[in-house]
């Protein structure tokens, strides 16, 4: 197997991965109006979506552990396409959240499985390249939206941007089926000792505690964005969705130009650093009321969002001190339930306050990230010290 090779199927896997999850956000001004949607009722998109994102995070690590990374992810991408693939056939909302609720489900095991492949791959530098492979999640996630937009705003029915999707999400699968890729089990697999061990130790369940802030405030903040920017300074759908596509490739160019400095600066303090930033460009958005200072906020906020989310989960892996798959979807779980529960929360503020008020939401999450991570990297090093 060409270890070469290897990575660049899984920077593919995760580059579809993410035009399917932010596809939704521009997608969802037509979603509402096909369905004739209140705010709260569009918010369950997200929810639904990630709720299923959880549920399947957990099975999927322990189908990885005992029967194989490759395994897992070739299942979960088949079921992935599928699901898409059918979307175009919904006849209702209901049957529309039960198709989200399982591409949510087979996208969580894709991301976590993927990102314990990758750190077991390149064990010698595995910050580095988790770091890389969701750099083509920023790729694609700005990919997705755009084209996206495009096409529904030339007159295409939403509904085919999924069945694309799902046709992209097959050539995939068939692809990874074809690749020879070792399918090792994992030696530690999951056992109700080694979850305890996990639980009980207060620095790995801080680490959770800051990806379950840190996804919720991204989901939020992106998810939202077409809608906020629509609702509150007038822009189109195709302006709209440009705004989200230039906070992914403000991302993207962040976790580009982070990769190189998880070699020489600790990933803890980059970590710290980019919190602050996060938090305090976020909460600008809740004051600003020009169209050129909200391009250049939109940019600030995907470079200081950039690589938190990589930078954490490998964090946590290395925290560990192993690449299990049950591992890495604890993470991500924990991830998927904030993906859940900010992006909901967020929905109930708009529903009933000013529309601005929601992004005091991700604000906060992403200060107590800071503040968190902080406080767990001066409690390591007074242990060290003593």
């Amino acid at each position: 197997m060409d270890k070469r090779w290897a990575n660049a199927l899984y920077c593919m896997i995760m580059f579809h991965f993410a035009m399917v999850i932010t596809v939704i956000s521009p997608l969802l001004i037509e979603i509402t109006r096909t369905y004739n949607l209140t705010m709260v009722q569009a918010g369950w998109v997200f929810t639904l979506n990630f709720m299923g994102f959880v549920i399947f995070v957990f099975t999927g690590g322990l189908v990885a552990d005992h029967f194989g990374k490759k395994t897992a992810i070739l299942v979960s991408l088949a079921g992935f396409s599928v699901s898409l693939a059918l979307v175009l056939f919904t006849p209702n909302y209901r049957i529309f959240c039960i198709l989200i609720f399982f591409i949510g489900g087979f996208g969580g095991i894709i991301e976590a499985v993927v990102s314990s492949a990758v750190s077991e791959l390149n064990d010698k530098n595995a910050t580095f390249y988790q770091n890389l492979v969701h750099s083509f999640f920023g790729v694609g996630a700005l990919v997705g939206p755009v084209t996206a937009a495009l096409l529904v705003t030339a007159g295409m029915d939403w509904r085919i941007c999924f069945l694309i999707l799902g046709v992209l999400g097959a050539l995939l699968t068939g692809a990874f089926l074809l690749t020879k890729l070792p399918n090792r089990r994992s030696e530690n697999s999951f056992s109700a000792a080694s979850f305890m061990v996990l639980v009980r130790d207060p620095a790995f369940m801080v680490i959770c505690l800051c990806i379950f802030l840190y996804t919720g405030a991204e989901v939020g903040s992106w998810g939202w964005m077409s809608l906020f920017l629509k609702q509150n300074l007038g822009f189109s759908l195709t302006r709209a969705s440009v705004a989200v596509g230039v906070f992914w490739i403000a991302i993207t160019l962040g976790r580009f130009a982070c990769g190189p400095l998880t070699l020489r600066f600790k990933p803890s303090s980059i970590i710290i650093v980019l919190a602050f930033s996060a938090f305090a460009v976020t909460l600008s958005s809740l004051f600003i009321t020009s169209e050129l200072l909200t391009w250049l906020q939109i940019v600030l906020m995907g470079f200081s969002f950039s690589s938190l989310w990589p930078l954490i989960v490998g964090y946590g892996g290395e925290h560990r001190k192993t690449s299990s798959s049950t591992v890495f979807s604890l993470l991500v779980g924990c991830g998927g339930i904030g993906a859940t529960a900010i992006p909901f929360l967020m929905g109930l503020a708009g529903s009933a306050t000013d529309a601005r008020i929601p992004m005091i939401i991700p604000s906060i999450a992403l200060l107590l990230v800071g503040i968190f991570f902080t406080a767990l990297i001066r409690k390591k090093n007074a242990r060290v010290i003593v």
